[in-house]
């Protein structure tokens, strides 16, 4: 069977059984691994957890991820992009490389988000074309698009 590449994120969580309004579990985010795992042919098992950390972290050797609690307050598309972000680091190590960056893009497609980064991290985040706002250092910003809805 083919799988499709471009399938819009709504559709991947309803098939995932991820309710996109509530908050994200360790298992809802295991899911959204090991959905992308299974897109690529990626064998290791890779674990999650959620600690009370300052960052994410991800252990190549180890093939484990730590995910922080504080992403909850955050739009779901940072929370995909934060699981994939560390899902490469297990994949290929510990360095933000140019290698690294196109395995991320790549990986980020599949839920339909585009990243612009300020170096290594997002500094503007897109699903399906439309704008994320809810990120760190962004969350403060209104999208003129629903701006001009709610008029």
């Amino acid at each position: 069977m083919a799988r499709t590449i471009n399938t819009p994120m709504k559709d991947i969580f309803k098939r995932l059984v991820i309710k996109p309004n509530a908050p994200l579990k360790c298992r809802d985010y295991k899911k959204i691994l090991d959905y992308t795992r299974s897109l690529i042919d990626y064998d290791p098992v890779v674990t999650v957890t959620i600690a009370d950390i300052r960052r994410g972290m991800a252990y190549y050797d180890k093939k484990k991820i730590i995910l922080p609690t504080w992403l909850n307050e955050f739009d779901m598309v940072y929370q995909v992009y934060c699981v994939i972000h560390e899902l490469v680091h297990c994949m290929i190590g510990y360095k933000h490389s140019e290698t690294f960056k196109k395995l991320e893009d790549i990986l980020l497609s599949i839920w339909g988000i585009e990243i612009v980064r300020m170096r290594v991290y997002p500094k503007r985040l897109f699903l399906d074309k439309r704008e994320i706002f809810k990120i760190p250092g962004r969350q403060n910003l209104i999208d003129s698009s629903e701006l001009r809805e709610a008029c």
